[in-house]
């Protein structure tokens, strides 16, 4: 089998803070106890697929990657080198679990049949890939971005045509899924931005809602396990970032049949809302930025167990492969520290004392019961005592080295 990643001759160890080598942990450490779960646990870190396809073409210039795993004459054998690239990052990377979109795992055909036909040969590659290697598959989703044809919209589409092709889509991808005994189908969204706002809203939004109620009684037909996921994306019109996904299932009654999964950038608030709920399925990162970002977040998160699927990409201008390595070792890495500092910020009575001081007003009266009586209240006592909320020292408390709390 081919190395595609000959710098990096084990596996990458913690090494601390302290540590001297370019690779290694500084914050990740598998097996390291977060009350009755381990870091691997607590984060559930995937590789997605996606990051070894990639090929860092943005809007301003041509393809930045040129991988050893994806210069094969074939499609087929692109898609068995992509297979053996997932094998060996994986490991070093010691991720038990991977994800794939349809059009990563295989590509397009010259038309439906063909390219359906594909994706079940790839699924019996990927699957011999499993049984070797003892990977798991934490989700698969149709990439109903990707194609021109979708740039209206896959489930909001006013195209029935292109709806049913999306449909079509997703039923091969959803069996594909099913047979390799993933966890979670993700439906992506990132193309439902809507026509011009206001114009034919309600009936993109019945569509989507058909979409959705279709795709879970094919689940429901062939035995599908595993949970419904939502891509949950700002780019998103029709679901409003994660709270509007809520509401709109609850609005459909799919309350309890879809959860979402979240971008790395959606709000911190509305990521703990949606925790708290047990609505929240997994993260994606795609960036550094949103692993820094959700540090904060995840004092909110902490401990839900929720999945984390990396889709994190180097910079354009680092184009080796070890590169790709460099950048999942920070995501991986970032997220890492702060669950560290929200296990500790959680175990902390200092913590707690400061929190107890801002929230005691809940615990001390119920408060009026009526306007009349607020008015009299407020005749009696006068101006109301400020309390400070403490949030600057609360903020600076959750920056703290976990080693010191």
């Amino acid at each position: 089998m081919p190395v595609y990643f000959p710098e990096v001759r084990s596996q990458v160890a913690y090494e601390g803070l302290d540590a001297r080598t370019d690779l290694a942990f500084r914050h990740y450490r598998r097996g390291q106890p977060f009350g009755e779960q381990t870091a691997e646990a607590c984060l559930g870190f995937a590789l997605s697929l996606r990051v070894l396809v990639d090929s860092g073409a943005d809007a301003w210039g041509d393809p930045a990657f040129s991988r050893a795993w994806r210069r094969g004459v074939s499609s087929e054998a692109r898609q068995t080198e992509t297979l053996q690239a997932l094998r060996e990052l994986a490991e070093k990377l010691t991720l038990a679990r991977w994800a794939f979109w349809d059009r990563d795992l295989s590509e397009d055909g010259t038309g439906f049949e063909e390219t359906r036909d594909a994706l079940f040969r790839a699924v019996e590659e990927a699957a011999a890939m499993q049984e070797a290697t003892g990977l798991k598959l934490a989700w698969g989703g149709a990439d109903l971005a990707r194609h021109p044809r979708y740039r209206l919209g896959a489930l909001s589409t006013p195209d029935p045509h292109v709806f049913a092709y999306a449909l079509a889509q997703s039923r091969a991808a959803l069996i594909a899924t099913h047979r390799l005994g993933g966890a979670a189908y993700l439906v992506r969204t990132v193309r439902e931005a809507g026509l011009w706002p206001g114009l034919g809203f309600e009936a993109e939004r019945e569509r989507i809602a058909r979409f959705l109620h279709l795709l879970a009684e094919e689940a429901a037909r062939i035995g599908f396990q595993g949970r419904l996921l939502i891509e949950c994306e700002p780019s998103g019109a029709h679901f409003g970032g994660l709270l509007g996904t809520l509401e709109l299932l609850r609005a459909e009654g799919l309350e309890g049949v879809y959860g979402v999964q979240a971008g790395g950038g959606a709000d911190p608030f509305a990521l703990a809302r949606t925790s708290r709920c047990g609505a929240l399925g997994g993260l994606t990162l795609r960036s550094i930025g949103q692993a820094e970002a959700l540090m904060e977040a995840s004092v909110a998160l902490f401990p839900s167990g929720t999945p984390v699927t990396l889709e994190t990409l180097p910079s354009g201008a680092s184009h080796r492969a070890v590169d790709l390595m460099h950048a999942l070792v920070r995501a991986i890495d970032g997220m890492a520290e702060g669950w560290s500092r929200a296990w500790a910020l959680r175990e902390d009575e200092r913590m707690a004392e400061e929190l107890a001081c801002v929230q005691a007003g809940w615990s001390e009266a119920p408060g009026p019961t009526s306007l009349e009586e607020a008015e009299r209240w407020v005749l009696d006592e006068g101006e109301a005592i400020r309390r400070s909320g403490r949030e600057d020292l609360l903020r600076n408390h959750s920056l703290r080295d976990p080693r010191s709390l």
